[in-house]
């Protein structure tokens, strides 16, 4: 004899396995995606970029720079363009414009928009910039 919850359970199950295997299939691709992304360098780019922003909060500016520098390298657009502020400013080490533009130009070539207004600032106060440098715009 077949209960309720027998047929409930199979046409239940006849529907996610036969009617459906474009969702699951969407789904299974959507976790590997994610869980490749969980362990790419991007992730470990926002944990650098993190542990810089406590360092500032906490005014360890020395350990920021160091911080950045490291995620900069790696081509993080966040950490070159904190770190070239920095280094504009001087907050951890001596004031360094042609560092800063360098960093700062990086992380706009990537499309940061904050990172290409700092940098529009430092060619307007024609700090940093290099002699063969030649605005786009």
């Amino acid at each position: 004899m077949i209960k309720a919850n027998d047929s409930a359970g199979r046409l239940f199950g006849f529907l996610v396995f036969f009617i459906k295997p474009k969702v699951q299939m969407h789904r299974i691709i959507f976790f590997t995606a994610f869980f490749t992304f969980l362990s790419s360098h991007a992730v470990a780019f926002g944990h650098d970029f993190n542990d810089g922003l406590i360092a500032i909060k906490n005014g360890n500016y020395e350990q920021a720079i160091r911080i950045f520098r490291v995620a900069a390298e790696k081509g993080d657009k966040h950490a070159q363009h904190c770190l070239g502020v920095l280094l504009h400013k001087g907050l951890g080490v001596k004031q360094n414009n042609e560092e800063a533009f360098k960093w700062l130009q990086l992380a706009a070539k990537q499309g940061l928009a904050q990172a290409n207004f700092d940098l529009g600032i430092l060619v307007y106060q024609k700090k940093g910039v290099p002699e063969n440098y030649q605005d786009k715009y």
